[in-house]
């Protein structure tokens, strides 16, 4: 009998062995379901094994089943030991959490009020809160996603665009309803998407969001030219590109009218090196805004734009 048959096995065979897996599953499920019910842990073995008995049934007793797919199905278990150390993370910090305060996520679920929102790229290596040493709740967070899981150097790098509806929408929310007093613009010097806007590559359908840093490029080409070196340039466009998206922010309707109620908002740009760990503020408002303030500037009468 060949690899394949044995493990598919005849059709009294197949219907006897998905007869033992749905039942393993419901009695799963029902073990779980009891569990919930009398308020018991439920340890992420036991989610994962659940999890790994259901792909079973979909995938491994099919008539059409082959070799590659019992492959597949083991890196699948591979693949579960390094999504169960999410879990195991998260247990960490349950714990140690509780330890000190027994009452931290009951009072954090009540509601939030962070004093920050802030827009930056999705590098996972620039984690916004251990950056600053902020707890849940204390910074609201939006950060521009990656094109394509496979192209690492492609993150998008924390831009700020007006018909972008997502992060406009971040921004009023966290203005208007969580009456945050800063908006910071964070990006980081080595950025991957910084980078693809200085080439000439065809990337596919994220070029048309690169030409947003090109753009930026355009706007301050004189000064970028005179840079010989293509690693500083590659350094001062990050920080150009970090300036431009905060001026973003301080033209948005949703700020100005903030302003001219006398809400005292503040917009920021950051920019955090890698190598050393050190976040280097830009001090965009102070410097640069009141430079094209009439030319973008919004008159709001009575919460309405003239």
């Amino acid at each position: 009998m060949s690899h394949t048959s044995s493990y598919l096995g005849d059709e009294d065979s197949d219907h006897h062995e998905d007869s033992d897996f749905i039942s393993g599953v419901k009695i799963l499920d029902t073990e779980i379901t009891e569990a919930l019910d009398a308020q018991l842990s439920i340890t992420e073995e036991d989610l994962i094994k659940n999890s790994i008995i259901k792909r079973s049934l979909s995938t491994s007793f099919k008539k059409s089943t082959s070799i590659g797919e019992v492959d597949d199905f083991r890196s699948i278990e591979k693949d579960d030991n390094n999504y169960k150390k999410l879990f195991d993370g998260n247990r960490s910090f349950v714990a140690s959490k509780l330890q000190s305060d027994p009452e931290y996520f009951m009072r954090l679920s009540k509601s939030q009020s962070p004093k920050y929102v802030l827009i930056g790229c999705a590098d996972s290596r620039v984690p916004p809160d251990q950056l600053t040493q902020t707890e849940p709740g204390e910074i609201f967070i939006h950060r521009n996603g990656k094109y394509n899981v496979s192209v690492l150097t492609l993150s998008v790098a924390n831009l700020v665009v007006n018909t972008d509806l997502n992060c406009m929408s971040v921004i009023q929310y966290a203005v208007e309803v969580l009456k945050v007093k800063h908006v910071i613009v964070m990006g980081h010097y080595g950025c991957g998407g910084v980078k693809a806007s200085m080439e000439k590559k065809y990337h596919g359908l994220i070029d048309n969001w690169l030409r947003n840093i090109k753009d930026v490029q355009r706007l301050h080409w004189q000064e970028l030219q005179n840079i010989t070196n293509e690693s500083e340039k590659f350094r001062r466009l990050v920080e150009l590109n970090v300036k431009e998206q905060a001026l973003n922010v301080c033209k948005t309707a949703v700020v100005q009218k903030a302003w001219s109620k006398g809400e005292n908002v503040h917009v920021h740009g950051w920019v955090y090196d890698l190598e050393s760990g050190i976040i280097k503020d830009l001090e965009i408002e102070q410097t640069e805004w009141f430079n094209i303030k009439p030319i973008y500037e919004v008159e709001i009468t009575h919460g309405k734009r003239k």
